[in-house]
């Protein structure tokens, strides 16, 4: 014979599954709040590595072509050594890098 479930049990459940509601949703927004905070700091970690690494090859080309160099005349330099044969390639590496 199946037992009856009175009134009295299903509120009773029923506030325990509201309160496990509530605990879980709490959770959650501490989750996501952790996540958004980790993912801020791995984007600015990033850009600090770039930034990083733009400076030192900034520093290289001043080095290398003078504090007057200018990123369009960089830009140029490096358009014609594209345009330049690959056996050539060593020989203008060679003659621009004097290290």
């Amino acid at each position: 014979m199946p037992r009856k479930i009175t009134l009295e049990t299903m509120e009773a459940r029923l506030e325990k599954a509201a309160k496990k509601k509530a605990s879980m949703k709490a959770e959650m927004e501490s989750a996501d709040k952790e996540f958004r905070e980790i993912e801020t700091a791995i984007a600015a970690e990033k850009k600090r590595i770039r930034n990083e690494n733009l400076i030192k090859l900034g520093e290289i080309v001043c080095r290398y072509y003078g504090e007057e160099m200018t990123a369009e005349s960089f830009e140029e330099i490096l358009k014609k050594e594209r345009n330049t044969p690959i056996e050539n390639k060593q020989e203008v590496q060679e003659s621009v890098v004097h290290v």
